[in-house]
């Protein structure tokens, strides 16, 4: 039986991430469970896989701010938009994207965001930039890895 859940994020941060700069990477990874993910796992695991997908975001937004990402502008801010959690068994798959939302500098070239975007996507795919475990355990619920050590960008 597959379940499939989608959260989005703040439309509006989605809505200017994506399209005003019309910027984005998918990022696909996936999760081997122990055993099968009942609905109230599935909600909780997700909520955790939500809060990992936002520290890292907020960590590599803090590094643009801070200078540390050369490729980015320090007004560029990265964003996250819709987020899928897509469970069959003991297989978990996870697809979100990430987005630029430009400063007040509205002269950021199209190289500019593309390369910044490709410095962050970089960062943000392997998981050892994550924290650790990236979806921590849930008393009732069977414990997560992902089955890989970095995120698949889908083309």
């Amino acid at each position: 039986m597959w379940r499939t859940a989608i959260f989005l994020t703040s439309l509006a941060t989605i809505t200017t991430a994506i399209y005003s700069d019309g910027r984005k990477v998918q990022l696909l990874g996936t999760l081997a469970a122990m055993d099968s993910i009942d609905d109230r796992c599935s909600d909780a695991l997700m909520q955790g896989f939500r809060g990992s997908v936002s520290e890292v975001i907020d960590q590599v937004t803090y590094g643009i701010r801070q200078g540390h990402v050369a490729a980015c502008p320090s007004d560029l801010k990265v964003s996250t938009g819709d987020m899928q959690f897509i469970i069959h068994n003991t297989q978990i798959r996870v697809i979100f994207s990430i987005g630029l939302i430009r400063g007040v500098n509205p002269t950021i070239d199209d190289l500019t965001s593309d390369s910044c975007l490709t410095a962050v996507s970089d960062h943000v795919k392997e998981t050892s930039s994550w924290r650790s475990p990236v979806v921590a355990s849930v008393t009732g619920c069977p414990r997560v890895t992902f089955s890989t050590d970095r995120f698949d960008v889908k083309k």
